[in-house]
């Protein structure tokens, strides 16, 4: 989803040069970037709220692959200006470290039965 040229954390002089997927916030995402930092937060990339709360993990995986496919055609992506999103700062501050750690050892556990059946 990062570019090699999306910075994190460098700081903004103006918050539509921040980039994401390679491009710049204000082409990629159909919103006012400023919209994207509430109140006092730096206008870094780290704290901007990009992703949309979603209902299910299904709806949030077609929002990336959206994503993804704005970036990479040159389109736009429609944010909710009004919508509920996260920061990956906030994402992060929030995250479920016992469901991370069970998914990955049921994704482990996917790959050894994978590994495990004979080629065809």
């Amino acid at each position: 989803m990062f570019g090699t040229e999306d910075d994190l954390k460098r700081k903004m002089k103006v918050a539509g040069d921040a980039t994401l997927a390679g491009r710049r916030l204000s082409e990629l995402l159909s919103v006012d970037p400023a919209m994207l930092w509430p109140n006092s937060a730096e206008p870094t990339l780290w704290e901007a709220a990009l992703f949309p709360i979603q209902p299910s993990r299904a709806v949030a995986t077609a929002w990336t692959v959206a994503l993804l496919r704005a970036a990479r055609t040159g389109a736009s992506l429609p944010v909710a200006a009004d919508g509920p999103r996260l920061s990956l700062a906030a994402a992060l501050a929030c995250q479920d470290r016992e469901r991370i750690r069970a998914d990955r050892q049921h994704l482990l556990a996917a790959i050894e039965v994978a590994a495990a059946e004979p080629a065809v």
